[in-house]
């Protein structure tokens, strides 16, 4: 016989359990983002929020540069706000963008473990700061979470809108009324605003909770509100982006497509980043596939689909340049450990009969299925088809004086040398291109800086890339572009305004840099090149890795080979 006073002992020792839980989970979360404060972030893109923020401070709204009209750059409107609110702390911009992805990586954890404990039954997981306390370290034990917690990027702010609008979505499955059908649609919209390709998932995730859900006489009663709320206010939002940007979209709804980028050759990988997300969160679909039965199914099926079908979205659609650590796949985290944590949940109020037998024959079933498709080849299989062949050109070929070729610097060192020691201190107005303009951009909000990616400029984004139109710009410094951008790479090289115009050093951090003879500016970039020159590349002259020549072999070529 279980008396009150043995039920007050299990009490407070599970209680003890929790707390130690919640002790270790902070002590991770803080190790995490001590453990990066003072290593620089090297995530490019997320440089590119902190440059909106920047612009937003002065008043020039939305704008890429000052004085340059709205541009619908940033992916996410919503992440952008928030780092204009961080960046008012007196901070540096890579640590205040880190700062942001780490607090957001924690609402991330928050609205999730609310979305679970308040449509849980049992009394372990009724509690928010138990399920808080559970998956902060769960996640932080997944590389694809832990990861994208430091990126600076919008994608922990997304699954914490996913998180939240999945959470409300069944509260409303068990109480469809007009207010929360309301509610739940508004989250929604939240999450579109955070991420507009979380609208897939969210629309998919509402029909299915109608139909597998609720109960049989109230479904569709109120569905047509929560869709009406979270379309009025997506449509909403594509109208005001239109009048306001000229465009209803993000300008990398243009250049991701798989026809963005004319002769664009890095292979991204998006089945192995797809792979890796999957492996990670091994951790929650294990748990669903060992509970699923003929009374839970259902919630596997709601949430399961919407994930399958923005994960095929990602993989297909998107070309997914900066796209690790899986960090397209990671705002679907919600699509699989909500409906995990509630089907244990629901077990742990009536142990299944014979679980460990059913759970043995099912990991071995998926085991033997996934070892004898050889997971590896598989990914490699589907990412050489998803790649397929594209058209590709070759390297252009520059003649110099030099007898061998600059050293060459990391990609990301190459940009932060050259914004650090040239870009910085370049007077208000002077204009800079370049296909790299993250850190760039934030290190000289000054300056006029064109995206030869088109990520931030309306013009390249809707009518792709020209090198005539790059020239009548006039910059007066071109970082000219990486070679994966072949086409680009060989129009530039080719143009012949770049040698006429432009003094060119061959390799100079790494990729090159062409700097305008007649340049207003070309006295203070001059001062600061030779600087930075002799600063990275000591005893070589400059004026031997000069470009005299270029020859460009304009016939393209099936890439991969």
């Amino acid at each position: 016989m279980i008396t009150s006073t043995d039920s007050s002992a299990f009490s407070r020792r599970t209680e003890g359990l929790f707390r130690g839980i919640a002790a270790m989970a902070i002590l991770i979360w803080v190790w995490r983002i001590v453990s990066v404060w003072h290593s620089p972030l090297s995530y490019d893109d997320a440089y590119m929020f902190y440059r909106y923020a920047e612009q937003l401070r002065p008043g020039h709204g939305f704008s890429w540069n000052a004085g340059g009209g709205p541009t619908y750059g940033p992916t996410s409107l919503l992440w952008t706000a928030t780092i204009f609110l961080l960046s008012m702390l007196p901070l540096a911009p890579g640590k205040v963008l880190l700062l942001g992805s780490w607090l957001s990586g924690g609402a991330a954890v928050g609205t999730t473990a609310w979305a679970v404990s308040a449509n849980a039954t049992s009394s372990l997981l009724k509690g928010v700061g138990r399920v808080a306390a559970i998956l902060g370290v769960l996640l932080m034990l997944l590389s694809t979470f832990r990861l994208n917690v430091i990126t600076g990027m919008d994608t922990m702010e997304s699954v914490a809108a996913n998180a939240l609008v999945a959470g409300m979505i069944l509260l409303w499955t068990r109480e469809p009324t007009k207010e929360r059908a309301g509610v739940a649609g508004f989250c929604g919209v939240l999450a579109f605003l955070v991420r507009p390709d979380s609208a897939l998932p969210v629309v998919l995730l509402a029909i299915l909770a109608d139909r597998l859900l609720v109960e049989r006489q109230q479904r569709g009663r109120t569905l047509w509100l929560l869709l009406g709320v979270f379309f009025a206010g997506m449509g909403l939002d594509l109208l005001l982006c239109r009048l306001y940007f000229g465009t209803a979209v993000p300008l990398s709804f243009y250049v991701k497509t798989g026809a963005g980028y004319a002769g664009y050759i890095f292979d991204w990988q998006p089945a192995l980043a797809g792979f890796n997300f999957l492996r990670w969160a091994v951790v929650f679909l294990l748990p669903i596939l060992v509970l699923i039965d003929r009374q839970n199914w259902r919630i596997a099926v709601t949430f399961l689909v919407p994930m399958a079908a923005g994960f095929t979205y990602f993989m297909t659609l998107v070309q997914q340049i900066m796209g690790m650590p899986s960090r397209y796949y990671a705002p679907l985290f919600p699509f699989v450990v909500i409906p995990a944590m509630l089907m244990i949940d629901k077990a742990l109020l009536q142990w299944p009969e014979g679980l460990l037998r059913t759970a043995t024959i099912r990991v071995a079933v998926v085991a033997a299925l996934v070892l004898s498709l050889g997971p590896m080849r598989t990914v490699r299989l589907v990412d050489a088809a998803l790649l397929g062949h594209r058209t590709a050109y070759r390297e252009p070929v520059r003649l110099t004086d030099a007898g061998k070729p600059l050293p060459s610097m990391g990609w990301f060192e190459a940009q932060v040398a050259l914004a650090d020691d040239v870009i910085a201190g370049l007077p208000t107005g002077a204009r800079v291109a370049s296909t790299e303009v993250g850190y760039m951009g934030a290190k000289a909000p000054q300056a006029d800086v064109i995206d030869l990616a088109g990520l931030n400029n309306t013009e390249i984004a809707r009518h792709g890339f020209s090198a005539q139109r790059l020239f009548a710009m006039k910059p007066d410094i071109v970082w000219m572009p990486l070679t994966d951008y072949s086409y680009m790479c060989g129009s530039v090289y080719s143009a012949p305004e770049l040698l006429r115009d432009y003094d060119v050093w061959d390799g100079a951090f790494t990729f090159g840099l062409a700097v305008r003879k007649d340049s207003p500016y070309r006295k203070e970039i001059d001062e600061e090149l030779k600087a930075a020159f002799a600063k990275i590349y000591p005893g070589l002259e400059m004026k031997r890795y000069l470009v005299r020549s270029v020859e460009w072999n304009r016939e393209p070529y099936r890439w991969p080979s």
